[in-house]
């Protein structure tokens, strides 16, 4: 049984009338027919009966429509959760962050949420040597962190941004080197 036949049964069901149904799905009355033959040979049972001027559900056939409509119903919403997804509308994140990158993350996790909110996120305050297990564990999707002191073959880093401690102080504060 393939999605195809459910959905040439139901619109079939739905005109009961192979020529409109055929007209709708955009394929030809042989084609239909024979999916529908097809579909019928692997239940082993006759879903219509037809005659020369009309065409009638059979009990099967009223049987399977509720199913077969349900069928079709969840494949196309497996269908958009994949295409979400794929266009990162949907799913799960996992961030690993080590404890000095919490207050950073805040606000960006914020804005992410309100731009992606079919997005769940799962965020994983720990230290950089457990942030990289998990990374390497594949329990994280990605680590915000210092770049690690020792290389992790398997593991991949970039710099997301170059930063320069300073001390900043007044103009009317003491400096060190102002010291007698």
């Amino acid at each position: 049984m393939e999605l195809r036949q459910l959905k040439y049964f139901i619109k079939t069901a739905e005109t009961l009338n192979f020529s409109e149904a055929a007209k709708a799905l955009f394929i030809t009355q042989s084609t239909l027919s024979q999916q529908i033959r097809q579909l019928e040979s692997e239940l082993d049972i006759p879903l219509f009966q037809r005659n020369s001027h009309a065409v009638a559900l059979t009990e099967a056939g009223e049987e399977l429509l509720p199913h077969a409509q349900k069928t079709l119903r969840s494949a196309e919403t497996c269908f958009d959760r994949i295409r979400d997804l794929r266009s990162l509308l949907t799913g799960t994140l996992n961030i690993g962050v080590t404890f000095t990158f919490s207050p950073i993350l805040t606000e960006t996790l914020l804005t992410f949420m309100k731009k992606y909110p079919e997005v769940k996120l799962n965020i994983f305050y720990k230290t950089m040597e457990e942030l990289m297990e998990m990374l390497s564990r594949r329990e994280v999707d990605f680590v915000l962190a210092f770049k690690p002191t020792r290389r992790y073959e398997e593991i991949e880093s970039h710099i997301l941004f170059d930063n320069h401690l300073s001390a900043i102080v007044s103009n009317r504060h003491p400096s060190p080197t102002d010291t007698p």
